[in-house]
């Protein structure tokens, strides 16, 4: 083992520097691939990260996505509230910079949980109440992969912190972290049960993987990725927690697929029902924000 390998092996395992690392290749089989790579190179990482995560040609990138959604509650064991049928469609562009510019749009339609039948009102099993569902729409926020990692725009709810890649037998993981927090749009005062406090919180952990060799390959632009994500978020206004301490905690994943004829059978007719916007993102309407979208629609309680 080289000199370079050694001193890259002794900061792994003490832990020190990890952040400042662009990617952890601990093992010479996969030094070598990050040297096929290129990561060393900031514009290469960037690429390698757009045809991951997203595409490094002018298209569209859609995803699907299963969203477990659970109550936290610190000293509690987790309650398990609904699932959520999430598709999103992003349009890239790649900038003479090196950099890719996307706009990405986004709906979610909530079932019961573990189920893939739609609800329109749900019980709250903290409270006991019988609630509105709220569907999510959400859109469009401005999204940049560059040499420093994804920067978002305003409105987007992930503002991502770069993390090293990591090469572990023969797949690339891009993880991602996110502590995001902003004014609540509800105020306790004038939304009692709405408002879950004067700050809204929403923490994300993503991790992307891949096959190297379709990362390697010069005639993918994008990947056949999958992903997995995890979030800790305020309550949501529609489900009637008020300023009842903990949140919501989010287990997801899923990845890229060919369109919407390729979401599972169950779910294209309830984005259709529920969503529609998704399937025609050239008609959508104004940016969106499910918390501003239900201010509009909904009166305090």
């Amino acid at each position: 083992m080289s000199n370079e390998q050694l001193s890259r092996r002794r900061l792994l395992l003490s832990g020190a520097g990890l952040a400042a690392l662009p990617y952890v290749a601990a093992s010479a089989e996969s030094q070598a691939l990050a040297v096929k790579l290129g990561l060393d190179d900031p514009l290469q990482r960037a690429r390698v990260r757009a045809k991951i995560t997203a595409t490094t040609l002018a298209e569209d990138v859609h995803s699907y996505y299963r969203l477990y959604v659970y109550a936290h509650q610190s000293g509690e064991p987790a309650v398990p509230l609904f699932t959520m049928m999430n598709y999103s469609v992003s349009r890239w562009e790649p900038r003479e910079d090196g950099r890719f510019a996307g706009k990405n749009y986004e709906v979610g339609v909530y079932t019961a949980f573990d189920s893939d039948t739609p609800i329109t009102s749900w019980v709250n099993p903290i409270t006991g109440e019988e609630r509105e569902v709220w569907q999510f729409v959400a859109g469009p926020f401005s999204v940049v992969i560059g040499p420093d990692g994804v920067e978002t725009g305003p409105g987007a709810t992930v503002k991502p912190e770069s993390m090293p890649m990591e090469l572990i037998g023969d797949h690339i993981f891009v993880p991602s972290q996110s502590s995001f927090s902003f004014p609540s749009p509800l105020k306790p005062d004038k939304w009692p049960k709405e408002s879950p406090g004067d700050t809204f919180f929403w923490d994300s952990f993503f991790t992307f993987s891949a096959r190297s060799e379709d990362v390697l390959n010069p005639e993918i632009h994008s990947v056949r990725s999958q992903a997995q994500f995890q979030n800790l978020v305020s309550w949501h206004p529609w489900l009637g927690m008020g300023q009842l301490p903990g949140r919501t905690f989010g287990r997801a994943f899923g990845g890229k697929i060919d369109g919407p004829e390729a979401l599972p059978p169950t779910v294209l007719p309830a984005i259709e029902k529920f969503t529609p916007e998704i399937l025609d993102i050239d008609s959508w309407s104004g940016v969106r924000s499910d918390f501003v979208d239900f201010m509009k629609a909904r009166k305090p309680t």
